[in-house]
Order: C-alpha cells, then sequence, then structure tokens
C-alpha cells in the first residue's frame, strides 16, 4: 500500500472512529417501566404536606394511559377535591398543580415558559430550573420546577406566594427524586 492510500485509509479510520465517540452517542434512552399510576402518586404527598389537601381528583395526560407504563411520557394533572374553604390560606383555587415525566424534547412540558425565571437551584448535583407562570387573574402564581437526568425531564408545577417559597426547595428534590426513581 503506498503512503497516500496508507493516509487515506488513517484519514477515514479515525473520522469514524470520532463520529462513534462518547460525544456523538445520542441513543434514545431506555422506556420506562414503572405505570403512570406510580407517576400519579409520587407527589401526593408533597402536595398534601404544603397545600393542606386530603383529596385529589387526579387527570391523566390526555396521550397517557392511566393503568399503563410512562413508557416515554406521562403526565398528571391534581385538583382539590374538597371545595370548601379550609385551604385558601395556603392555596386560593381548586387546582393544585401537575407532574410529568418524559424523554426530554429541550424544552418543558408543563407550564409557561412565557414567565420569568426564577434561580436555579442544584439538588444532588442536578440543576433544577423554575420558571414562573404569569399572574393568573386570581392573582394566583405557578412555578414550575423542571430537571433533566440521563434524557429524562421530570417537572412539577406548583402554586407558590413568591420566589422565596419554602416549598420550592422540597419540589425541587421532589424532582430529582422522581426522575430517579421512574425513569427508564
Amino acid at each position: 500500500m503506498t503512503r497516500r492510500a496508507a493516509f487515506a485509509v488513517g484519514v477515514v479510520v479515525s473520522a469514524l472512529l470520532s463520529a462513534c465517540g462518547p460525544g456523538n452517542d445520542h441513543a434514545e434512552p431506555a422506556p420506562s417501566t414503572h405505570s403512570t399510576r406510580e407517576l400519579c402518586a409520587y407527589p401526593k404527598e408533597f402536595l398534601s404536606r404544603w397545600y393542606k389537601v386530603t383529596a385529589f381528583d387526579v387527570t391523566i395526560n390526555p396521550i397517557t394511559r392511566k393503568d399503563g407504563d410512562i413508557e416515554h411520557s406521562a403526565g398528571c394533572l391534581y385538583q382539590n377535591s374538597d371545595t370548601g374553604p379550609t385551604n385558601t390560606d395556603v392555596l386560593p383555587t381548586r387546582y393544585v398543580g401537575s407532574v410529568s415525566l418524559g424523554l426530554d424534547a429541550g424544552h418543558n412540558i408543563l407550564g409557561s415558559t412565557e414567565g420569568s425565571s426564577d434561580r436555579t437551584r442544584t439538588v444532588q448535583g442536578v440543576p433544577v430550573a423554575g420558571i414562573f407562570a404569569p399572574k393568573t387573574a386570581d392573582g394566583s402564581r405557578y412555578l414550575t420546577l423542571s430537571a433533566v437526568i440521563d434524557g429524562w425531564r421530570g417537572e412539577l408545577e406548583i402554586y407558590v406566594k413568591d420566589e422565596n417559597a419554602p416549598q420550592i426547595d422540597d419540589g425541587a428534590q421532589l424532582v430529582v427524586s422522581m426522575i430517579r426513581d421512574l425513569r427508564g
């Protein structure tokens, strides 16, 4: 083999090896085998503790099955079943919040992307971003906490009075734990 041919082969092999390197592996994460029911149950203790809700009306994201696996994405919306005024000091509407888990598509699934950003928190080495939705007509303000781990995006949307609300840090921890526990 001539020097020129050997050089050409070396360039081709080098290009192929660099294309297969760790920075270029775009394999989709494995589907989750956890159920949508598990996802919907995940934040209930948190929501009960912070918003004094004892009974929930849970709506499943329309593209997911309640009894099926999460597979690639799932989401749940929570409303207070009790319509009495027992917890209006911490939650002014029936809507309590929502949760989602899915393969990361590079953007938030829940909440508004037009709101203002909250500071990013770091939980167990994972950055958790927060975006405040614009205030609603009744003055409510919702925050979407979002994190990505190994190609899975988890989100939690909750009501907060301001950016210093104590439940934000607990919510960020919940998002990270939820992704780690329920991803593929």
